[in-house]
């Protein structure tokens, strides 16, 4: 079985509830939903719904969390973030 792939998204909007959340509840066996962020409430709200209608767990993170995680990255993107691959 293959490792299953934790992902991190910042902004749950119309393109990922209409794209991208099908192929992650499509694709369970290969991608996890590890950390979910919009600044947007009735975004969340929204998307948190269509994620339980799949019974898909939906880990809602704050800015805080999201600004922590960010915090001393490079144009690149490293510096060991859990929203990074390594």
């Amino acid at each position: 079985m293959p490792d299953i792939l934790k992902i991190g998204v910042l902004g749950a909007g119309q393109i990922f509830q209409m794209m991208h959340l099908p192929v992650l509840a499509r694709q369970r066996d290969r991608f996890e939903l590890a950390r979910l962020y919009d600044p947007d409430r009735k975004v969340l709200r929204k998307t948190r719904n269509l994620m339980r209608r799949r019974c898909l767990p939906a880990p809602l993170v704050s800015a805080e969390e999201v600004d922590r995680q960010f915090a001393g990255l490079d144009a690149e993107g490293s510096a060991g973030s859990p929203f990074c691959a390594s």
